[in-house]
């Protein structure tokens, strides 16, 4: 008699996310070029809120994606952490720039250099994010419409 081997199943609950994505949102910085961060970003908000394109490209998205992250930080500590650490590193960058390219390209290495730690300190490439209501996200405004009689 062969026994099989026993594999672990961890079931996903939620959107699978890269994790440098997830730390540019938890920190409200583009921690790669905006060409490719932005849309990442937005692509993330509209899986994680599950949204139609009307509401995706509305005047409330950049509230959601900032309510977004902190939500995150909120359900996992260990990205709040992480995203502490890149806006304390960035921070002490941005005192000391000058915007010479010799200073940017410093300036972009170490940022890499502290995501990628950062990265490595977490140990997933991809992460887990549970669905948002609309509500959690801002877009649900019927409650203040309420207060000025529009609803």
């Amino acid at each position: 008699m062969q026994i099989g081997r026993v594999s672990s199943y961890q079931p996903s609950f939620g959107v699978k996310v890269p994790t440098k994505t997830v730390l540019s949102v938890a920190t409200g910085r583009f921690l790669e070029n905006a060409k490719v961060a932005h849309p990442a970003q937005m692509d993330m908000l509209q899986k994680v809120g599950n949204l139609s394109h009307e509401q995706l490209y509305s005047y409330q998205s950049a509230e959601a994606l900032r309510n977004m992250g902190n939500i995150i930080k909120q359900r996992h500590p260990n990205i709040a952490k992480s995203a502490e650490r890149i806006n304390k590193e960035c921070d002490i960058l941005n005192r000391e720039r000058t915007f010479k390219p010799d200073d940017e390209r410093k300036v972009t290495a170490t940022i890499n250099r502290v995501v990628k730690e950062e990265i490595k300190n977490i140990g997933k490439e991809e992460i887990d994010i549970a669905p948002m209501d609309l509500k959690e996200l801002g877009y649900d405004k019927s409650d203040i419409l309420k207060q000025f009689g529009r609803a």
